[in-house]
């Protein structure tokens, strides 16, 4: 059998370019029908996308960066890189994030074991320091069923440097569901929760702020 040269390709590489070619012309016959021009995006960046998120990398205040965190109930730290976010530059290089306990279920802690992460009790007492906030939107597909997002994340570190992630409304939202304390120079220590933040919902011009309080 000759070898594939430049001008003869091998059936599995023709097989490969033919499936890739029947899904960009189905969705160019898809675009031409019923789908709106958002889905026809969706539809698009399904097939030419590396990664089916983008990752925003936004700056903390000054009132958040000076102020120390503390774990005031039982949560837990996820260990392992999520394999959702493993191609995105920032986020995916974490392999550390932090949930609630009261969020901890066995359905929780099955589908992040097929992510990849497992979990550990977090000492009541841990301090972190603030380093910023990471938004994260979908795109492709799934975005069909679940929306763009974006989706908000608080970066901290303990005093090891090391960085954790923890999803804006894992904070809480309920007096008992909240978990983790901040405490600025010269104020009192108080528990924070996701209404202590205002979110954007513009996938393509996330921001994030803390309410004053």
């Amino acid at each position: 059998f000759a070898h594939p040269t430049n001008h003869q390709e091998s059936a599995p590489m023709k097989i490969k370019h033919s499936v890739f070619l029947r899904i960009l012309i189905g969705a160019s016959l898809a675009c031409a029908g019923p789908f709106t021009l958002s889905g026809c995006n969706e539809v698009f960046e399904s097939v030419t996308r590396s990664c089916a998120y983008s990752e925003f990398i936004l700056p903390a205040g000054d009132d958040m960066v000076n102020a120390e965190f503390t774990v005031e109930k039982p949560a837990f730290q996820g260990v392992g890189q999520d394999k959702n976010y493993a191609c995105l530059a920032y986020l995916g290089k974490m392999s550390h994030s932090i949930i609630n306990g009261v969020e901890l279920s066995s359905t929780v802690v099955t589908w992040y074991a097929d992510q990849g992460v497992h979990f550990e009790p977090l000492k009541v007492g841990t301090t972190f320091k603030m380093v910023g906030f990471v938004a994260v939107v979908k795109h492709g597909l799934g975005t069909i069923d679940s929306g763009r997002g974006p989706l908000y994340f608080m970066v901290v570190k303990d005093v090891q440097g090391a960085l954790y992630y923890v999803h804006v409304p894992a904070l809480g939202i309920n007096l008992d569901d909240r978990f983790m304390a901040m405490r600025r120079p010269g104020a009192a220590s108080a528990l924070i929760s996701y209404e202590d933040f205002t979110m954007a919902s513009d996938a393509e011009h996330p921001q994030i702020a803390l309410v004053n309080k």
